[in-house]
């Protein structure tokens, strides 16, 4: 979803959509994309604006260097206010690291000056949680928040059928094994695509397993206390669901 809405505005003039990574320093790589934009580039040399001390561009003569991060990055988006563009920054698996809590810190007074910069982030569940939980951060309660439900299953079931051409009970039974979840669509899909001439699904259920143990089940269980690996194991056992609070006779 947002590389589809990153791709979209890219194609509005009005837009400038830079993408960071969350294991660099944020700061510093938004204020180099922002000074390779070609339109930008040529703005600040010929304003004399130098940012050579930040490791950006080269020196100009006659001029007092920006030491400052944030005011570098601030002069650049007064710039693009000025050229009446707007500025997407997206990042992608958000993690509660430092180099992102001080960059939402500075989002944070980009926002109150009114700045034209929005941010897009995603992430799993518990990184948004305790990156908003900061002290400093609790704005970020405040921002919208888009949960991903699970795949709608005809829509699923769609897909399977125009893509393999099968018939809706084959596709049916593709799409409940899936349960929803995205990965799980792809890889089944994959499998199915790298396998056409099998007569039964149930021939890539083993490699089918073996890509969820690897990459799901695996990271899932690593995660999980002492006492919620018993109650898995114990539900995986008894075939029960249900969290019944137990009571004594």
């Amino acid at each position: 979803m947002m590389s589809a809405i990153a791709a979209e505005l890219k194609k509005d003039e009005e837009w400038v959509v830079i993408e960071l990574n969350p294991t660099r320093d944020l700061l510093q790589s938004l204020a180099a994309k922002l000074y390779s934009l070609p339109e930008m580039h040529t703005h600040f040399i010929q304003a004399k604006l130098d940012f050579s001390v930040l490791g950006l561009g080269v020196s100009i003569e006659g001029t007092t260097p920006i030491t400052d991060i944030g005011s570098a990055i601030e002069i650049m988006l007064t710039e693009l206010q000025k050229k009446e563009k707007r500025l997407l920054v997206t990042i992608d698996e958000i993690v509660n690291s430092g180099f992102v809590r001080i960059f939402a810190s500075s989002f944070q007074i980009f926002l109150r000056q009114e700045y034209p910069i929005f941010l897009l982030m995603t992430g799993l569940y518990d990184n948004i949680y305790n990156l908003q939980n900061e002290d400093a951060l609790t704005f970020l309660y405040r921002a919208p928040k888009m949960i991903l439900e699970p795949l709608n299953y005809t829509a699923v079931r769609k897909q399977y059928m125009d893509i393999f051409h099968l018939d809706m009970e084959k596709a049916g039974e593709m799409t409940g094994l899936t349960k929803g979840y995205p990965f799980a669509f792809q890889v089944l899909g994959y499998l199915r695509w790298e396998n056409k001439d099998i007569e039964s699904i149930d021939e890539i259920l083993p490699e089918y397993d073996q890509y969820l143990e690897e990459y799901v089940y695996g990271k899932i269980w690593s995660e999980l206390s002492e006492l919620d690996r018993k109650i898995v194991v114990e539900m995986s056992v008894s075939g029960e669901t249900k969290v019944k609070k137990s009571e004594t006779v």
